[in-house]
């Protein structure tokens, strides 16, 4: 998954100086006097797909060239610090960086008659700007996932920085081809400092500019520097007083005496896990995706809100009972049935979806207000296709706990341990979502959509009754194979 990562996260650069058509954009930026802009927008985008894939392998680096494995030696702390970076600077990923730079900087030199040594004197100073950059992101990631709500900040984090480098086609299209002058605020940024030194025909603005980048470099120096004096945080998290009054507990006391224990436990589970603490946020922000112009605004919200409630619990409901281990057999112990054991828990589950569809609703109205006319028909179209996806999803999901369940650790974040039948209704799931029914809605239209609104509601009692259908049979097919779960799911087999 790294290596995967890391090849995407480089390619981006390629994939755009040839969208942005090679080098008849670079002439054509020169005749136009927008080769300062054009530079800056291909080097922003080696720039942040370097530092990201620099993140991801950086826990590597960090192990090998430690601080602690060089105090064995009688050297002082700057040498130290000096020791480690430098030779961390010839790691191949850095070694490729400056390749691309230094091309880039040579490309745009030669043809716009700029002075050759000063471009590539910035592609050094370039590239050593973009591995303190990267080794203070990596230094932070750290400090934050040594916290006890750090990987939660890490996952929101990840998905902000991982989205930059396909802004920076925005940047373009917006700074560059349609205005004559380029933004000031990221002029003394790295990588436009270091457009400007590839580009300029002056010696005096040069050779400011690469100043400015030697600037940043001394900036993220002192900063690493700084960071790499202060204590990592303890890990150890203090223990808390017990409560048996919690928010957990009087929403659970909603469903009754009798069910109240197995509901606090049930909600516990499901919001300290990994799966849902992750999954929740990035589903509910993903309906900001469906933030484009016109018509099609509406079609992908009602696409992606549709699958809200399934995908924001992440594996947890395709694989229901997996991740309980060895407490499975617990439920035998209570003093309730199994039938209602299961729809107990798959109520909860379905309550944490619907809450998640209201959320995403919720925030994609507010972003889209602005842009377009939302009347009650499209709110209720929207409620309606959340919640249908919901239940229909859902229950397959059940299904699919019932017939094919995994045993998988209950702080597992990374990997895929579920069956094939999982994952297969999680690719059907992001594919209705993200592609099927937005096309189909396309299609129809939008006069069409609107006038014949009545038959989403339908749809969603359909998949009501479905879903009843699916706890009252499901229920049966619990009880019959509790011995085949309970063997899977408590000897990993």
């Amino acid at each position: 998954m790294a290596l995967f990562v890391v090849g995407y996260l480089l390619l981006c650069p390629a994939i755009a100086l040839i969208a942005f058509g090679g080098m008849e954009a670079a002439l054509a930026s020169i005749r136009t006097g927008k080769a300062e802009a054009v530079a800056g927008i291909l080097l922003s985008i080696c720039y942040l797909s370097t530092t990201a894939a620099a993140v991801v392998l950086g826990a590597g680096t960090n192990s090998i060239f430690s601080d602690s494995s060089l105090r064995r030696y009688p050297i002082s702390a700057t040498e130290r610090f000096a020791a480690r970076h430098i030779s961390a600077c010839l790691e191949p990923l850095w070694i490729l960086a400056f390749a691309l730079y230094c091309g880039l900087a040579i490309g745009f030199g030669l043809i716009g008659n700029a002075y050759l040594w000063i471009a590539v004197l910035a592609s050094f100073l370039l590239v050593i700007s973009n591995y303190l950059f990267a080794r203070i992101l990596i230094t932070l990631v750290d400090r934050i996932l040594a916290a006890q709500i750090g990987p939660f900040l890490l996952v929101v984090a990840a998905m902000l920085f991982g989205t930059l480098p396909a802004f920076t086609g925005s940047i373009f299209s917006r700074y560059v081809a349609g205005s004559t002058k380029d933004p000031v605020l990221l002029s003394f940024t790295p990588p436009f400092a270091g457009a400007a030194c590839v580009t300029e025909t002056v010696f005096f603005p040069a050779s400011g500019w690469l100043l400015c980048l030697l600037a940043w470099c001394t900036v993220f120096a002192t900063a690493l520097f700084q960071l790499d004096r202060l204590p990592m945080p303890s890990r150890t998290a203090a223990k808390s007083q017990m409560r048996w009054n919690s928010l957990y507990d009087r929403a659970a006391a909603c469903f009754g005496a009798e069910r109240a224990p197995l509901v606090g436990k049930i909600m516990r589970y499901y919001i300290r896990s990994s799966q849902v603490r992750y999954s929740y946020p990035i589903m509910v922000l993903s309906l900001l995706l469906a933030v484009v112009d016109g018509q099609r605004c509406f079609f992908m919200a009602l696409g992606l809100i549709s699958i809200v409630g399934a995908m924001c619990m992440g594996a947890m409901i395709e694989n229901v009972f997996g991740f309980d281990g060895a407490g499975f057999r617990r439920y035998y112990l209570l003093p309730i049935p199994l039938a209602k054991v299961f729809r107990t828990t798959a109520l909860v589950s379905l309550i944490l979806g619907g809450m998640a569809v209201l959320f995403a609703l919720a925030i994609w109205v507010a972003f889209v207000f602005p842009l377009i006319p939302i009347g009650g028909t499209m709110i209720v179209m929207l409620v309606s296709c959340g919640f249908a996806g919901l239940f229909l999803f859902q229950a397959f999901g059940i299904w699919t706990s019932l017939l094919a369940p995994r045993a998988i650790e209950f702080k597992a974040i990374l990997g895929n341990k579920l069956s094939i039948w999982a994952n297969l209704l999680t690719i059907v799931c992001v594919l209705f979502g993200y592609l099927i029914l937005p096309k189909v809605l396309e299609n129809v239209g939008m006069e069409p959509l609107l006038e014949h609104w009545w038959v989403v509601p339908l749809i969603l009692f359909a998949t009501m009754i479905f879903y009843i259908a699916t706890l009252f049979v499901g229920a049966v097919v619990f009880s019959s194979r509790r011995e085949i779960i309970l063997s899977t799911i408590e000897r990993g087999c």
